[in-house]
């Protein structure tokens, strides 16, 4: 009887702590995730911050220009390229006039395109208070890539729609992004759309 309670003993404390160990492995992986997901926000954060900056200047120039009716496409161009090497992770920035004609930020010998139907310039032009849109992951149609885009509203003097400057980053760079970050085995990264689909 004395050894069996000894023995019971022992696989009660044994239960115990494996119990603990578990969850303490379970606590470990959660702050874990959570430092990392945290990181993660406020880097992509400061990519939206910089990337929406540089959308506010080229709307801004953009703006001015043509509502002094001296509009310098070279000079805008020059602004776009730019504000597009100065990024990180960017590819381009670029802009569209009212019908959705991409008219700015096109390398020399580039081929032109309509984004008419994309969603992030339909949610523009009919909301003037959209402010930052961000799109689901598209396929360029200049670039001939999938890309993620970030858009904001170009407006005439009357307030009227005057089109949108947007820039774009190549998915397979957050890929890159994410192909520096070492997890654990068994672990998995993504970053999706607040509509829950993956970027």
């Amino acid at each position: 009887i004395g050894i069996c309670f000894v023995i019971l003993f022992f696989i009660i404390a044994s239960i115990i702590t494996l119990l603990y160990l578990r969850q303490e492995a379970n606590a470990r992986v959660q702050r874990s995730t959570e430092n990392l997901a945290s990181s993660l926000q406020q880097t992509f954060d400061g990519i939206i911050d910089t990337i929406d900056v540089a959308l506010l200047s080229a709307v801004d120039e953009i703006s001015r220009q043509q509502t002094v009716n001296k509009v310098d496409i070279d000079s805008i161009n020059h602004l776009l390229q730019r504000q597009a090497r100065r990024v990180p992770h960017l590819a381009f920035i670029r802009s569209t006039d009212q019908f959705g004609k991409v008219i700015y930020g096109i390398e020399n010998g580039g081929k032109t395109a309509y984004l008419d139907d994309r969603e992030f310039f339909k949610r523009l032009r009919d909301d003037p208070n959209a402010g930052l849109v961000i799109s689901q992951p598209v396929f360029a149609k200049i670039a001939q890539k999938w890309v993620w885009a970030f858009a904001r509203r170009l407006n005439h003097a009357d307030g009227s729609f005057a089109g949108m400057v947007y820039a774009s980053i190549y998915t397979e760079e957050i890929e890159k992004l994410f192909s520096q970050i070492h997890m654990e085995a068994g672990g998995s990264i993504a970053i999706r759309h607040q509509n829950i689909n993956l970027i």
